[in-house]
């Protein structure tokens, strides 16, 4: 590539920073900024944000917040607990059988929608998993 090439997001970087802010609240408020700005390129995020996983985004919501505090040694390890313990939930293999098997992409999330993805659930997704050890990092 063209070393003076743009960054292709440069003209919505302002936008993409107020309107996915670390600071907000929750994905349920992301999605009213977005409806709120109504701009093409929010419309079109929240278009892309609507087809997937509820349980998903909010554990990446989530997960981005805890990281931005912790050293690469407890993000690796707050990786490894999130993959194992999605490992055992319904959407990561709904997810693979909607693109890859069936290739219907039309996937079933349970849940599905945002509401009724509590906090309580997504907070035993950071768990260390009951089946397996913890991952050691020396």
């Amino acid at each position: 590539t063209n070393a003076h090439e743009r960054f292709s997001l440069e003209p919505e970087l302002s936008l993409i920073n107020e309107l996915f802010s670390i600071n907000t609240k929750d994905v349920e408020t992301i999605f009213e900024k977005l409806k709120l700005n109504g701009s093409e390129f929010a419309l079109k995020q929240l278009s892309i944000l609507e087809k997937m996983s509820p349980t998903s985004l909010k554990l990446t919501f989530e997960q981005i917040k805890r990281g931005k505090n912790l050293n690469l040694k407890d993000c690796l390890i707050m990786e490894y607990r999130l993959v194992q313990n999605v490992m055992n939930g319904h959407d990561f293999f709904e997810g693979v059988r909607a693109v890859l098997v069936d290739k219907d992409n039309k996937p079933q999330w349970k849940p599905n929608s945002l509401k009724n993805v509590s906090d309580k659930e997504i907070e035993q997704y950071f768990e260390k998993p009951s089946s397996n050890e913890d991952l050691q990092l020396i």
